[in-house]
C-alpha cells in the first residue's frame, strides 16, 4: 500500500528516495522513506542502527564540531555559576497569582530578570543550527540554556510552592513553513484532580522563553485562561476543542526576548501561525517543565543539575526530539536510528522508565 505525506519542504512515498538530508558539515546523502524521522504523527519503525548511524552518533560527540558551530556559546563540565534571581519579592508572587487565578503568568525582559548570556544570541544560534541541519533543540548541548533554568530555578520554585526542573525540553524555532502544535494541555490524558495543591497551584507548569521578539507577526503563544475555560478542571482530554462562546475570551501573549512565561499542565495553549509575508525573523522560544516531586519524576536524576555533563546532554536532546517527533514534520535531520544511537549510549544514566519510552517511540 503506497503511503504518501507532505514531509515539510518534500513528498514522500513508499519505494521512493525522497528526502535529503543535511547534517554534520559535508554529510549531504539521500535516505529512503523507511528512514525517515516521522511520517505525520506517528515514528516509522526503524531497523537497527547501522555502521553509519553509530561512526556519525560518535562525530556527533566531537564537542569541537558542535563549538565550530556556534563559537559565541560554550561547551564546558563545569560552567560558571550565574546569580539565580530573587525568589521573595514581587516576581514570585506574581508567578503564583497568575498561574492560581488565570493558569499562567508573564514576567516582561528587563523586570527583575538579569539574564547572565545575551539571549537573543542564542536564538540566532538555534537559526544557525536548524541551517545546518540539525533541530534546534541541540542547543541544549551548550552551556547557557542550562545557565538560564538554574537563574529561574528558585524563583519558579517559590512561585509554585516547590516544583523543580523535570529536563523535560524542547526548543522550537517557528518560520512560515513550520508545522504548528495545535491547542492542547501539556498533560491532557490527566484527570485534573489530585494534580493541583491546596492553594490551586499546579503540581505541574511549563517555563517558556523566547530567544528572539515573539509577535502577533511571527508567532507567539495564545492561551484560554482557566477562568474562560470550563475543561480546565475536568477530565483528560487528548483532543480539547474551544466553544465558540470562549473564543472572545483567548488571550495572545507577545513578548520580548527574554521574558518568562509560565503556564500549568492544564492550560490550552497553542502557538499562533506566523502572519504571511511577515519581514519578521522566524521566533525562536525554548522551554522546559517543572513539577512537584509527588507528581512527575524528572528524565534525568536531578544530581546532574545544573550542568549535566556535555554527553548526557545530547543524549537528552536526541531524546527529547524522538519524544516530541510530531513536531519534527519540516526538519531536515530524518533518521531515528542515529538520534536513538546516541541516547543508547548514554541510557543507563536516565531512569528506566524514561529509557523505555525513548526505545518504544524508536
Amino acid at each position: 500500500m503506497s503511503v504518501a505525506r507532505s514531509f515539510g519542504w518534500k513528498t514522500l512515498a513508499a519505494g521512493e528516495r525522497a528526502i535529503r538530508i543535511r547534517a554534520v558539515g559535508a554529510i549531504d546523502e539521500l535516505v529512503g522513506p523507511r528512514r525517515v524521522l516521522c511520517l505525520g504523527s506517528r515514528l516509522v519503525r526503524q531497523p537497527p542502527p547501522t555502521a553509519a548511524d553509530q561512526a556519525l552518533a560518535e562525530k556527533m560527540q566531537d564537542l569541537s564540531y558542535w563549538r565550530s558551530l556556534c563559537p559565541e556559546l560554550t561547551i564546558s563540565a563545569q560552567p560558571a555559576v550565574p546569580p539565580l534571581f530573587r525568589s521573595d519579592g514581587d516576581l514570585s508572587a506574581a508567578l503564583r497569582e497568575g498561574l492560581a487565578i488565570e493558569g499562567y503568568s508573564k514576567l516582561n525582559a528587563g523586570t527583575g530578570l538579569p539574564w547572565s548570556t545575551d539571549v537573543r544570541m542564542l536564538g540566532h544560534c538555534a537559526a544557525r543550527l536548524e541551517a545546518n541541519g540539525w533541530p534546534p533543540t541541540f542547543l541544549l548541548l551548550y552551556d547557557q540554556p542550562w545557565q538560564m533554568a538554574h537563574q529561574l530555578s528558585e524563583l519558579i520554585s517559590a512561585g509554585t510552592r516547590g516544583n523543580r526542573q523535570v529536563m523535560d525540553w524542547f526548543i522550537f524555532r517557528i518560520s512560515q513553513q513550520s508545522d504548528l502544535w495545535g491547542a492542547h494541555r501539556d498533560r491532557p490524558a490527566i484527570r485534573a484532580e489530585g494534580t493541583f495543591k491546596e492553594d490551586g497551584l499546579p503540581k505541574y507548569n511549563t517555563v517558556w522563553i523566547p530567544l528572539t521578539d515573539a509577535t502577533t507577526r511571527n508567532s507567539c503563544l495564545m492561551v484560554l485562561p482557566l477562568s474562560a475555560d470550563s475543561g480546565y478542571f475536568g477530565e483528560g482530554d487528548s483532543s480539547p476543542s474551544i466553544p465558540v462562546s470562549a473564543l472572545q475570551h483567548v488571550r495572545a501573549l507577545p513578548c520580548e526576548a527574554g521574558s518568562v512565561v509560565s503556564f500549568s499542565h492544564r492550560l490550552l495553549h497553542w502557538g499562533s501561525s506566523p502572519e504571511r509575508g511577515s519581514a519578521e525573523p522566524p521566533r525562536v522560544a525554548m522551554s522546559f517543565a517543572c513539577a512537584d516531586p509527588s507528581y512527575e519524576s524528572p528524565c534525568l536524576p536531578s544530581c546532574h543539575l545544573p550542568f549535566p555533563e556535555p554527553s548526557l546532554r545530547l543524549a537528552l536532546a536526541a531524546a527529547q526530539i524522538l519524544r516530541y517527533h510530531h513536531n519534527l514534520a519540516s526538519v531536515q535531520l530524518g533518521w531515528s536510528g542515529l538520534l536513538y544511537e546516541v541516547f543508547r549510549q548514554q541510557a543507563h544514566h536516565f531512569p528506566a522508565h524514561f529509557a523505555a519510552g525513548i526505545e518504544k517511540v524508536h
